[in-house]
This record gives structure tokens, C-alpha cells and sequence, in this order.
């Protein structure tokens, strides 16, 4: 699948020589070209008051994979530093959404033939988090 992606990052504090003390926000424009994502699952399950099993805390994440084509060579170190950043999130054109960005990691191969390179991101975005009882019941009571 593809979609077009913007990348936004910024830091709550001044980094480098980059001023973010004031609202600076960087962004990137690039069409994703989309990897199957993994699942991953945690889980706590407990047995409640009743002698019933809850599932105390759950979070469901998946690790997304993109390639974008024709980065050139004085975007590359940009790139890598995204990492740095407090703060990064995607936009994805193709589903209207916005996701906060975790362990974000890029790295980079030549496509050859002198054309500029492919740039491969991947991420952990959380999908679902389920921590306690609905209703903010007491965990005995769920």
C-alpha cells in the first residue's frame, strides 16, 4: 500500500543549534511505500474478587514499516536525527490519521544507477492501551 506521510518532530527544549523554545515544529513530506505491520501484544490478567479473570492492563502496538524513494544525500542527516527529538508523529494521508511515534528508527540504502536513496522508517505506534476496570470500578468489582 501507499499513502503520502507527513513526519512532524520537534523538542520541548532548544536542541543544537535548532530553537524550539518557541513553537518551531519540523516537518517532512514523503510517499510511504508500506510493509505489513507487526502486532504485538502485552498483557496482565488477574483474578478479581469474584474469583473471575480480568485482564488488569493491555496494550495492543504495532511496529509500522515504510520505504520512501529519492531522499537525497543532504536530507540523510536530518533524518537520523529525528531520533533525537522529543516529540515526532505521522499524518497519514490515506487514513485521515495522527499517530505519536515511538522508538522511531531510520536508516538508509543507495538506489544506484546515481539516483538519490531510499529511506526505510519504522516505528511503534499504540492501537489500543486498556488499563483497569470501566466505569471506574474498583478492581475487586470488575
Amino acid at each position: 500500500m501507499e499513502s503520502n506521510v507527513t513526519i512532524s518532530f520537534w523538542n520541548d527544549c532548544n536542541l543544537g543549534d535548532t530553537v524550539y523554545e518557541f513553537g518551531f515544529v519540523q516537518r517532512i513530506f514523503l510517499k510511504a511505500f508500506w510493509d505489513t505491520p507487526i502486532v504485538a501484544i502485552q498483557e496482565e490478567i488477574k483474578e478479581n474478587g469474584f474469583g473471575n479473570t480480568v485482564v488488569k492492563f493491555r496494550r495492543v502496538a504495532e511496529r509500522c514499516v515504510f520505504e520512501a524513494c529519492d531522499i537525497s544525500d543532504y536530507q540523510l542527516i536530518g533524518l537520523y536525527n529525528i531520533r533525537s527529538h522529543d516529540n515526532i508523529t505521522l499524518s497519514n494521508s490515506a487514513t485521515n490519521e495522527v499517530y505519536e511515534l515511538k522508538d522511531f528508527d531510520f536508516v538508509h540504502r543507495e538506489q544506484g544507477n546515481g539516483c538519490d536513496n531510499v529511506g526505510r522508517f519504522s516505528f511503534e505506534i499504540d492501537k489500543i492501551i486498556k488499563t483497569g476496570c470501566c466505569n471506574g470500578a474498583e478492581y475487586q468489582e470488575c
